[in-house]
């Protein structure tokens, strides 16, 4: 899931609506899609996003939602949550980076 709630857009000078248009994009929906969510056209979304991608200085949806997300403009939650492998419990192991353990049953 993609939050913008506490959105600090006014800081990196965004629009309220840029970061939810952003959000709709790390989703991975197309723009399309984007366009009917926000009550835009297609065409109305590729030109925000060019304009987004000059103002990040990035080339593309990814590069974009990546900056925006270390600026803090948008955050992302993990969706959905960890799974189950195999029947076994699984552990999400809380470190820098995401990782999924498999804990081994206790055995009697």
């Amino acid at each position: 899931m993609v939050d913008v709630a506490g959105c600090r857009a006014s800081e990196c000078g965004c629009r309220q609506r840029d970061a939810e248009l952003i959000a709709w994009v790390a989703t991975g929906l197309v723009n399309d899609a984007i366009g009917r969510r926000m009550s835009l056209s297609s065409a109305t979304i590729r030109h925000y996003l060019i304009r987004l991608y000059a103002r990040f200085a990035v080339s593309n949806k990814a590069e974009l939602v990546a900056r925006a997300i270390a600026l803090g403009l948008i955050s992302v939650r993990p969706w959905p949550p960890a799974p189950t492998l195999c029947n076994c419990p699984v552990e999400v192991v809380k470190r820098p980076t995401c990782a999924l353990r498999v804990v081994e049953p206790a055995r009697g």
